[in-house]
C-alpha cells in the first residue's frame, strides 16, 4: 500500500494490497487490492478526474442553462 502526503483512513477498515492513494485521499470505506484512488471521498482516479473536469465546467454549463431559460421564457410570450 502506498499513501500519499495528508492522506486519511477510517479505523476499521480493510485495505489491500498495492493499493495507491494519491496524496490528501479520505478513505472511508473497504479498498479492493491493485485499486489506484484519490479524492475525498477515495474514488477511482479516472472517475476523479472526470468529476474534476465536470467541475470546471460548471460556470459555462450555468450561462447555457441561464440563456436558455430566457429563450424560452421570451417563446412563452
Amino acid at each position: 500500500m502506498v499513501l500519499g502526503g495528508q492522506c486519511g483512513v477510517s479505523d476499521n477498515i480493510e485495505i489491500g494490497s498495492d493499493v495507491v492513494a494519491a496524496g490528501a485521499t479520505k478513505i472511508y470505506s473497504n479498498l479492493g487490492p491493485g485499486r489506484m484512488v484519490m479524492g475525498s471521498p477515495a474514488v477511482k482516479i479516472e472517475t476523479h478526474i472526470e468529476m474534476y473536469k465536470a467541475l470546471r465546467r460548471l460556470p459555462r454549463l450555468a450561462k447555457t442553462v441561464a440563456a436558455l431559460q430566457k429563450a424560452v421564457s421570451k417563446s412563452d410570450e
